[in-house]
């Protein structure tokens, strides 16, 4: 296996994005596809290609889709506006998280929806539209929301994985921003190998992002499975290490 690939988009209900995002996804060959206010038919999002497995928040605006059938993983929990899976990576349990926080929803309640369902554990990758603003991530300012995020993410260990040269992520005639973002503890982080946005049509508002491509932050040109088949005593130095 290569490097795991993880695609991130706010589909915005339109039916011409969601599609689109499952074709980009499988000529990429992408394992996770995370899709917010997705696209609902007969009550439920689309299904994607066959063998695709679909984990879905309770309200459906949250989705993530596993397009690598050989993946070990197990569903985690859901919420209304967040749900969550485990993939075993060798020696490593990666807990990854979809979340949508619709733009007038109460910020306090939808954070609460991590807190109560223990949703965030040490080896965790949380993708996202989050609604909230902050200098950290482009804006000229902060509001109530952004300041929520960064002390959620602050509480938890968590790091803001976005690159701050990153062109909008949502762009439309009203205007332009940064609401999607991914979160990721310090262990995580450092098996990034690529954060970015693509150039690619959405066919949504919200610009196509590839999530974390992971390597191991010490020898980021190996390879999944070198990676995660180095012993546990290379994972507990890293955790070690970001206890510091």
């Amino acid at each position: 296996m290569g490097y795991l690939k993880v695609l991130q988009i706010n589909v915005n209900h339109s039916s011409a994005a969601h599609c689109n995002a499952f074709v980009v996804a499988e000529e990429n060959v992408v394992d996770f596809l995370c899709a917010q206010d997705p696209y609902i038919s007969d009550n439920v999002p689309l299904t994607g290609v066959k063998g695709c497995r679909m984990f879905c928040s309770f309200n459906n605006k949250s989705v993530i889709y596993c397009l690598n059938k050989d993946l070990d993983i197990v569903f985690g929990h859901n919420t209304n506006h967040i749900v969550g899976l485990f993939v075993k990576l060798g020696v490593l349990e990666l807990q990854i998280i979809s979340a949508y926080f619709p733009p007038h929803d109460n910020i306090d309640s939808l954070i609460e929806e991590f807190t109560n369902f223990n949703s965030v554990n040490k080896n965790v990758l949380i993708l996202g539209d989050f609604n909230a603003r902050s200098l950290i991530w482009n804006y000229n300012f902060e509001d109530i929301r952004g300041r929520a995020i960064i002390d959620f993410s602050t509480m938890n260990y968590l790091l803001i994985c976005n690159n701050k040269n990153s062109p909008p992520t949502f762009v439309s005639r009203s205007g332009r921003g940064w609401p999607n973002l991914t979160l990721a503890n310090s262990i995580i982080f450092n098996f990034i190998k690529k954060w970015e946005f693509t150039d690619l049509g959405s066919f949504s508002d919200h610009r196509l992002s590839w999530q974390p491509v992971f390597a191991a932050g010490w020898a980021m040109e190996r390879n999944v499975d070198q990676v995660f088949s180095d012993s546990k005593s290379s994972i507990e130095r890293l955790e070690s290490q970001s206890q510091i």
